[in-house]
């Protein structure tokens, strides 16, 4: 008799290190996709930033070339360079809206989960994208103002291109 509870306390005992080795690991996976996610964020904000530096140091540069060319042989070399620009520019502005728009699915998607769950990880991991898709709508508006503007310089070099070639207006 002296050994059933001993030995009944021993069993209760050997469970909680699965219980903690369960809970644990499971906090620690879930540490791991929070840093995944919070490294995430960091980079594409970085490269956002880095972008929106170019983009602005770019249109002040062109801006002022532009205001103090003379020559059209250096006015075409502008406009080559500037419609380059504006197509990494679409290119970029069309990444940028299908990325946006994926992640408002993934958060229409996660958002379901979450109403229908109500499982604290996923509003964790719904935060996580809400963030991530607001500084996207940011990024996005920026680069579709800015390439507005490149086409309203556009049309500056070619108006430009006209009083320096001599040629009259169309239409």
């Amino acid at each position: 008799m002296g050994k059933e509870p001993y030995s009944a306390y021993s069993s209760r005992l050997s469970l909680y290190p699965e219980i903690f080795y369960i809970l644990f690991s499971q906090l620690y996976k879930t540490h791991i996709y929070i840093d995944f996610f919070v490294t995430i964020l960091y980079n594409i904000f970085r490269e956002v930033i880095n972008l929106t530096e170019y983009l602005t140091a770019y249109m002040k540069r062109i801006t002022e070339s532009l205001e103090k060319c003379s020559n059209p042989d250096e006015l075409n070399e502008i406009l080559r360079e500037h419609l380059c620009k504006i197509e990494f520019m679409q290119h970029e502005r069309i990444v940028h809206f299908l990325v946006t728009f994926m992640f408002a699915v993934v958060l229409c998607i996660f958002m379901s989960v979450l109403i229908f769950s109500q499982n604290i990880f996923v509003l964790i991991l719904v935060t996580i994208i809400l963030v991530l898709l607001g500084f996207y709508i940011k990024h996005y508006y920026f680069l579709e103002n800015t390439v507005q503007k490149m086409y309203v310089v556009y049309d500056e070099i070619l108006e430009k291109r006209r009083v320096l070639t001599g040629e009259k207006k169309e239409g």
